[in-house]
């Protein structure tokens, strides 16, 4: 772990720099956070059945895009096995996938989202697979037997013949391993951020599906704005960020959106504040409850940098806008500095501010972090 611990460790790919990892990290926790709130909130089965449809929809899109850029005309369990090798690495996993007389079979060691609910990764291995297979390899069916979220030591994926047996598959002797995708590091960080953003938004739809946009965000804001506060001493240590310029504050967090594949810069002559314009953001085709968990995430890392500053928005594409726009104000200067801090009631964000600021080392903020998850979880905190 880090020093400046948030609940997830940094850098899941070794071949990236930090600002890339940093925007996979905060893709993976709000992965997981949402697949807690789904399963807390609807329940295991009936998180499941309102995931079955959007994961139907991703076992079809992901290995059908990848046999195009491919330009593979070959069917079977064999071009399957490759695609679902691709998503693993995709994952940044680190396993081989290897070729029987049966069938396909990996074994997953460690995953991104161990730590999500079940019923994501139910989805997510079972559905996702099963449409691989029915989509590539007619007379094949996925298996999965274990899973890393329920506490099992991996995760196992079978893609084998009807009328074979998973034990048999698994002890069949190895013809020949799976080899990686041939991706260039831009290409496989791509590929990455939309498998990632994919894995949280597909639980956004579901759950507004079911539960009606009000009642979904009420649900899933407080866990989201969660991760931004936890999220906080990393991104100022590792963007160098001065908690008290607001010039330097917007920089980092124009950098941040840039990370996430967000075109665009800060407006220097803006009004009331510093303003930056979004031009081309990949999620902008999405519906705009997932603009507003973005939010919610900046509204909890901006209050942890630093209190007397917050993020308007204005104008979004998920809202038929041309552009999207936010502004950093800052706060007129109105109490002594102990009364401002003695106003926040977010104990999370309370203990960031001190830590950002100096006040406490890397020790003993990672000690009271830990501390507070012990006895002060806040909602959905893993």
């Amino acid at each position: 772990m880090d020093s400046y611990e948030t609940g997830v460790p940094g850098g899941i790919f070794d071949y990236l720099p930090p600002l890339a990892n940093l925007a996979f990290d905060i893709h993976r926790e709000f992965v997981v956070r949402i697949s807690h709130v789904m399963t807390e909130s609807l329940g295991e089965k009936e998180a499941e059945a309102a995931l079955r449809q959007e994961w139907e929809h991703i076992g079809y899109a992901v290995p059908l895009n990848i046999v195009r850029d491919m330009d593979l005309r070959e069917r079977g369990f064999l071009v399957a096995g490759f695609c679902n090798n691709w998503a693993d690495v995709l994952l940044g996993e680190r396993q081989v996938t290897e070729v029987t007389a049966l069938g396909t079979r990996a074994r997953v060691n460690s995953c991104p989202f161990s730590k999500a609910a079940y019923a994501f990764c139910w989805s997510h291995l079972g559905i996702s697979v099963a449409k691989l297979c029915e989509f590539l390899a007619p007379g094949h069916e996925a298996v999965s037997r274990c899973y890393l979220s329920k506490g099992d030591d991996h995760c196992e994926i079978l893609i084998k013949s009807e009328t074979a047996k998973a034990d048999e598959l698994w002890r069949a002797p190895v013809l020949a391993s799976i080899l990686p995708p041939p991706l260039n590091t831009e290409e496989r960080m791509l590929w990455s951020h939309s498998y990632f953003a994919g894995s949280w938004i597909s639980q956004v739809k579901a759950l507004v599906e079911v539960l009606g946009s009000d009642r979904a965000l009420d649900l899933l804001r407080p866990a989201i704005r969660q991760i931004g506060t936890e999220m906080a001493p990393r991104v100022r240590k590792e963007l160098r960020i001065i908690v008290s310029d607001p010039r330097s504050v917007a920089q980092g967090l124009s950098s941040l959106n840039s990370a996430f594949l967000m075109e665009g810069g800060i407006i220097e002559d803006a009004v009331n504040g510093i303003q930056r314009a979004t031009t081309t953001c990949p999620m902008s085709g999405e519906p705009l409850e997932v603009c507003i968990m973005f939010q919610s995430f900046y509204d909890g890392l901006v209050g942890a940098l630093n209190p007397r500053m917050h993020l308007e928005f204005a104008e979004r594409m998920g809202e038929g806008g041309g552009a999207c726009h936010w502004t950093l104000i800052t706060k007129q200067e109105a109490e002594p500095k102990q009364e401002a801090r003695g106003t926040i009631t977010d104990p999370y964000a309370a203990l960031s501010l001190r830590y950002v600021h100096g006040e406490i080392s890397d020790e003993e903020y990672e000690k009271k972090m830990a501390m507070l998850k012990k006895h002060h979880p806040g909602p959905s905190s893993r």
